[in-house]
């Protein structure tokens, strides 16, 4: 069976070979790079998917809490700015402590409170720090302690607490 470009005794059989082979070795590469972009393809597609249920996974987490704080709004039952005032009195320092809150010294003539554990700061610092979000315990911004506040309230209030009722 003669090929399109065999001509008879044209010379040209070898060349017509030679270019056979390079059309066959090219479209067996061809083939070979089709399946390793196919095999791309379908390791890429997984781990969209995997990507996307995940993210829905995640998602779907978030919404529930969301919706359980919703339900379940913080308790206004915790520190009060009373505390704060009844626990660490304004005062005034000797020397020159640093405020680690703003990060500038604590004049002698600045308001000033003292925590337990010894750490200073200027009243209006810790009080916003303190205060910016609903807390039922105060702790130090520096070590972390824990501060005390000596609780004043009756039995029934201490049951209330336990119960959420403020």
């Amino acid at each position: 069976m003669a090929g399109k470009f065999e001509q008879p005794d044209s010379g040209l059989h070898g060349f017509e070979q030679s270019l056979q082979e390079l059309w066959n070795g090219f479209r067996r590469w061809l083939s070979e790079q089709d399946a390793r972009l196919h095999l791309t393809a379908v390791a890429l597609v997984s781990l969209c998917v995997c990507l996307v249920i995940l993210a829905a996974a995640i998602g779907a987490s978030l919404l529930e809490r969301w919706k359980e704080r919703r339900q379940h709004p913080l308790q206004t039952c915790g520190v009060k700015m009373a505390d704060i005032e009844n626990n660490f009195p304004v005062v005034s320092v000797a020397g020159d402590p640093t405020c680690v809150v703003c990060i500038s010294a604590i004049h002698q003539e600045d308001q000033c409170r003292i925590l337990q554990c010894n750490h200073h700061f200027h009243a209006d610092c810790i009080e916003d720090w303190w205060m910016h979000i609903p807390r039922n315990s105060l702790e130090c911004p520096v070590c972390r302690k824990m501060q005390e506040i000596p609780s004043d309230r009756t039995t029934k209030d201490e049951v209330d607490d336990a119960r959420g009722v403020c």
